[in-house]
């Protein structure tokens, strides 16, 4: 199975290393925005006490903070329905449709005591290498500082808004982010195992509060590499 992951990135990444999209092009189009909601399918992720399920929220709050940005963005999703790409065909639909930055959509599955948490995760400076797909390594390392920026960007407006939840910053080396050549970052939108976070979170007009807060940050974002 790696070798084939390795196979298709050494594909993707070579058509797009190149050519690497950057946010000083703003000013002259429309930004190109690509959201991931997580899992899909047969996978539902994590599932809440009150049978709500991972996929379901993150495919909401995507449409929800597409439908704010479209207006001056071209917004891409990784799943426009009920399916489950997987990393590769996620990443490389970001990577070949030349997009400028990529958020993946989720929640958390920790203990059901734990609660009231954001976390906006982008990778660490130093990263594991897989021996036999080195080539996945690759797409980030271009992006690092502007993925760090997004995922401040990101903190900034959830504060403004004045959410409920402590907003965390984290680093983690996370296989879906290595080969995306644009800034990147997973944010993890709650535990969705806390009975806590997932009534906060199936609540629509609070599903409305976080996509909004996410739209102005990735707003926030682009103004801030434009000027």
């Amino acid at each position: 199975m790696r070798n084939k992951y390795a196979f298709f990135l050494s594909l993707i990444l070579a058509s797009t290393l190149a050519c690497a999209c950057t946010a000083s092009g703003f000013q002259d189009r429309k930004a190109i925005i690509m959201l991931d909601p997580g899992h899909g399918g047969n996978d539902t992720g994590v599932k809440g006490p009150d049978g709500s399920t991972e996929k379901s929220i993150c495919f909401l709050l995507a449409k929800k903070i597409s439908k704010k940005l479209r207006d001056n963005n071209r917004i891409l999703l990784t799943r426009e329905g009920d399916h489950n790409p997987d990393p590769v065909q996620r990443t490389a639909a970001a990577n070949r449709g030349k997009a400028d930055l990529f958020v993946s959509l989720h929640t958390d599955g920790s203990a059901p005591q734990i609660s009231g948490i954001i976390r906006i995760i982008h990778l660490p400076p130093h990263i594991s290498q897989h021996t036999d797909s080195g080539i996945w390594d690759e797409g980030h390392r271009l992006h690092r500082e502007q993925s760090i920026r997004l995922a401040n960007s990101l903190a900034k407006t959830m504060e403004n808004k004045n959410l409920p939840q402590r907003i965390r910053i984290m680093e983690a080396d996370l296989f879906l982010l290595k080969p995306l050549t644009m800034p990147a970052v997973l944010v993890e939108t709650g535990n969705l195992r806390s009975p806590r976070d997932a009534l906060w979170l199936a609540d629509p007009d609070n599903q409305n509060t976080l996509a909004e807060a996410i739209a102005n940050g990735i707003d926030r974002f682009i103004d801030s590499m434009v000027h």
